[in-house]
């Protein structure tokens, strides 16, 4: 990762923190590979003491704050869990509109099959675009793999320049559709400039206090 730094973004106002590349990557390169397998994991169990709990701790809510401003989360044992990434890939924002420069590989190798169709974004996402993104049934193989599967690693959807920021499509950072729902509302606000991101709007409150 020391191709890389972090620096304040520059997707729009308020958008926080962003990451930037020092050199050319081309279409397809993997980007932080390595260590994207050693994600923290926060399991179900874990959230069920931070929810419960929260509102009785400030050390809690900022780590409820770190886990779900810079993870996502997912229902693949039936309760709500989280990942977060272990390096400064955890600070790449959001790329509006489709402006994003790097895909999961999966969702890369999808798209390219498909002769570079549509890709959804919060702009064109509807309820039946969530069907084919679901996340599978719940299997043996996938139990004991959960990091790999879970994290997958990404790659450079076009070629990037050197100093360009690295952004991502959080279309699908979240399962379950209510949430994907909201996911994609949030973000249509938030690309909009009506709102700010979690992680700006929570260290903006916290500002001056202990």
């Amino acid at each position: 990762m020391s191709n890389f730094e972090v620096r304040m973004s520059e997707v729009g106002e308020g958008s926080g923190r962003g990451m930037y590349t020092k050199v050319d990557i081309k279409e397809g390169t993997s980007i932080g590979k390595k260590e994207s397998v050693n994600a923290v994991h926060v399991p179900g169990s874990a959230m069920d003491l931070i929810d419960q709990y929260m509102n009785e701790s400030a050390d809690i809510k900022k780590a409820y704050s770190y886990i779900d401003g810079y993870g996502w989360e997912t229902h693949t044992f039936g309760g709500t869990e989280y990942f977060v990434e272990p390096s400064i890939l955890t600070f790449v924002n959001h790329g509006c509109n489709g402006t994003f420069n790097m895909l999961d590989w999966s969702a890369f190798r999808s798209w390219k099959n498909d002769n570079e169709g549509v890709i959804v974004t919060e702009m064109n996402a509807t309820v039946n675009d969530y069907e084919s993104y679901r996340e599978n049934v719940y299997d043996i193989f996938t139990d004991r793999h959960i990091a790999h599967a879970a994290l997958s690693y990404t790659v450079a959807s076009r070629d990037i320049k050197a100093g360009e920021e690295i952004t991502s499509n959080y279309i699908f950072y979240v399962s379950g559709l209510e949430a994907w729902i909201q996911q994609s509302e949030d973000l249509k606000s938030i690309c909009s400039g009506e709102t700010t991101g979690f992680i700006t709007q929570t260290e903006s409150d916290s500002k001056g206090v202990e």
